[in-house]
């Protein structure tokens, strides 16, 4: 490791333990101020039912079977296992109690803040410049919803041990051993466990070893015989590189084998382009962010051509610059490695392999903002060295952007305290996004403000046709509105682009049997019961069908199988009045089947997540 900053660096600047101390502590306060509205946020059903609410293992708290079940299994395409044990220890603590969960985040990601200047500051030397991005991190409004959203764990779980990684890394530096180099490669799997992308960390580690331990550079600072000292050090990192590629092709198996990879099927000039577009997309949020959204609907088709070509053209322009800067001044070297650490790190969730149906997403950014911060405050810190006054307005022009970037993220932070919130502030920034229309329709629907909610969904089939659940929550909230009649239509639609979903298909037969078409609904349900034996929503309404066309001994036998089968206090209850209503009116009733009713719901409550 080189002897100061980097190529021109000094050490034993200004910024001993105590300045360090106190630039922490600052940085603590002005990190729990900007997410002060999350002391008193809620669960947001963007993912976090799925997650957390009705997850079982997750509401089964912390044991055995749950450890197990986080390491052998894949949820929604992603394997991350220490993300399930934290969720599962925080069930331990707060219930499902919100604010425990959001303290979690906040706790975590102030963690990161503090690892990451101490990490930049041993291994720079510098204090100030290490101070701005790690502030730079910790008050960004781009990273609120990694912080603010409980489903987006992983981001601040992974963080903690990116920057640990990092940490660990300039011990390595400063005296290499198998102990320390242990000390890089323990956090690094961890790390892993919490979120794949985290497999960027080796080339992030090669930057470094360009600036500011100056490996690559000669001791007259030239880079003669690079080549030959970069290959000892990613022989050096060689390990890390086949953990990053197991992960990565484990991570990629499972993808493609999941609907996250063929929601939107998309050829690769376009990914290409949208890549273009969201590289420059997050630097022009970077330098000013406004507009923040939790979800970025991808322009597919209606990419716009002329945009890409502009955004390639300036990416192609910084990196080219920045490059040229390096090779002529070393001492500008942190330009050229944080601007490689941004376009590095960002590639995983560019959108080359695309997951998902989002063009970009704000916690995206996490780790790769630390890189245009790195560019930013040693670039300018390298521009005023030794001059008095610029060195002095940067530091107030850095203080004052700091404390404008608190109070943006406290106020995007408070647009995540509640579904409703979220969702309205991304329709009063993109009036036509069709996910934020469906999301909020959701919502009325769970509201039973089904007129409202069909207006909301109505749009989002408008603006997006080919989303099967756009249509199916559509269908919902025509039945809320007693229109079985076009619920079908929609219904019927959903399951032409999606076949074989369960809850469209019981809907379809509700709508069926209020239309008054009761073979046919039955046939559905049958249908569906073959395929999913162990749902005990479809034998609820097989019984209320049988009940309706007086087949008591039907109805009570899919009673009684949904209520053993009940993983809800509302199934359960509606299962034991249908069982009552059929044997207070059926005179050959089996002998004692009040008192097996009342045995079949005792157990459904201890059955039920929700009792605990």
């Amino acid at each position: 490791m080189s002897s100061g900053a980097g190529p021109g660096g000094e050490r034993g600047a200004p910024g001993g333990p105590g300045a360090l101390t106190a630039v922490a502590l600052v940085l603590l306060l002005a990190t729990g101020l900007a997410y002060a509205p999350l002391h008193a946020a809620d669960f947001v059903d963007y993912d976090d039912d799925r997650y957390v609410l009705d997850h079982p293992r997750v509401t089964g708290g912390l044991d055995a079977d749950g450890v197990l079940w986080a390491f052998t299994s894949v949820y929604d395409s992603n394997w991350i296992p220490l993300v399930w044990l934290s969720l599962m220890l925080d069930h331990e603590l707060y219930g499902l109690d919100a604010r425990g969960y959001h303290a979690t985040n906040v706790a975590l990601h102030a963690l990161s803040t503090l690892l990451l200047l101490v990490a930049l500051r041993r291994l720079s030397g510098e204090l100030w410049p290490s101070a701005f991005v790690a502030g730079l991190f910790a008050l960004h409004p781009l990273h609120v919803e990694s912080v603010a959203w409980v489903t987006e764990r992983k981001d601040t779980l992974s963080g903690v041990f990116w920057m640990a990684a990092l940490l660990g890394y300039a011990a390595y530096l400063e005296r290499p051993s198998a102990r320390r180099y242990a000390g890089v490669a323990l956090p690094f799997a961890l790390g892993l466990l919490s979120k794949a992308t985290l497999v960027t960390l080796p080339f992030a580690l090669l930057l470094l070893d360009l600036w500011p331990a100056g490996r690559l550079r000669a001791a007259d600072g030239s880079l003669a015989g690079a080549g030959r000292r970069a290959g000892r050090l990613l022989l050096e990192k060689a390990p890390l590189f086949a953990l990053a590629a197991a992960v990565a092709g484990l991570t990629y198996a499972v993808q493609e084998g999941s609907r996250a990879m063929s929601a939107l099927t998309l050829s690769l000039d376009l990914r290409l382009g949208n890549a273009l577009l969201a590289y420059a997309a997050y630097l022009g949020k970077a330098l000013w962010p406004t507009g923040l959204v939790f979800f970025y609907p991808h322009p597919g088709e209606d990419l716009s051509w002329p945009a890409v070509a502009a955004c390639g053209l300036l990416l192609a322009a910084l990196t080219v610059g920045c490059a040229l800067l390096a090779r002529r001044r070393p001492r500008f070297d942190p330009v050229l490695v944080g601007w490689l650490w941004y376009l590095g790190t960002l590639t995983p969730m560019i959108g080359i392999v695309q997951v998902g149906l989002q063009g970009m997403a704000d916690r995206y950014t996490y780790v790769p903002l630390v890189g245009l911060g790195i560019a930013v405050a040693w670039g300018a810190r390298e521009a005023a060295r030794g001059r008095p006054g610029p060195t002095r307005a940067l530091a107030v022009a850095g203080g004052v952007v700091l404390a404008a970037w608190t109070g943006t993220s406290f106020a995007q932070a408070r647009h995540w305290t509640d579904s409703r919130s979220l969702y309205e502030h991304a329709l009063e920034v993109q009036p036509d996004n069709p996910v934020a229309h469906y999301q909020l329709g959701r919502w009325l629907i769970r509201q039973g403000r089904y007129g409202e909610a069909g207006l909301h969904l109505r749009r989002a089939v408008e603006i997006d046709p080919r989303r099967s659940d756009f249509h199916a929550n559509l269908g919902v909230a025509f039945l809320g509105q007693d229109l079985p009649g076009r619920a079908l239509e929609s219904l019927r639609r959903s399951l032409e682009l999606e076949p074989g979903v369960a809850e469209t298909q019981l809907q379809l037969a509700n709508a069926l049997a209020r239309l008054g078409r009761a073979d046919e609904a039955r046939d559905e349900l049958l249908d569906l019961a073959a395929r999913e034996p162990r749902r005990a929503e479809v034998h609820l309404s097989l019984g209320a069908l049988a009940a309706r066309a007086q087949r008591p001994r039907e109805a009570w036998q899919h009673y009684r199988v949904a209520l053993r089968r009940s993983a809800s206090d509302a199934v359960a209850d509606a299962a034991v009045r249908g069982l009552a209503e059929v044997t207070d009116g059926w005179e050959a009733a089996p002998p004692g089947s009040r008192g097996r009713s009342r045995s079949f719901r005792r157990r459904a409550q201890r059955r039920s997540p929700h009792r605990r």
